[in-house]
């Protein structure tokens, strides 16, 4: 298990929100991995990688490891997120 944490101005908070509400077609080639990543991506610009080394196809196994490495070089939690509030305007 891999967790990052975020604290988001009220705009990016919104614009997730929307994006979370929005309608989206699961396929072998867009999946749970692959939606995060663009989630994060979209809102605080943060590259979490979900791609598996030399494939195309994204995976929940790889979004993991790219959590847990940007962790161990700049830990978050619950009580300390990485702040984003000036990023993405």
């Amino acid at each position: 298990m891999a967790s990052r944490y975020y604290k988001l101005s009220a705009e990016q908070a919104g614009r997730l929100h929307q994006l979370t509400k929005r309608d989206v077609t699961w396929r072998v080639t867009h999946n749970c991995a692959s939606w995060a990543h663009e989630i994060v991506r979209a809102i605080v610009h943060e590259d979490v990688k979900a791609d598996r080394h030399r494939w195309f196809l994204e995976t929940p196994g790889a979004l993991m490891r790219s959590i847990w490495l940007l962790e161990a070089r700049d830990p978050t939690s619950r009580l300390k997120p990485k702040d984003m509030t000036t990023r993405g305007k």
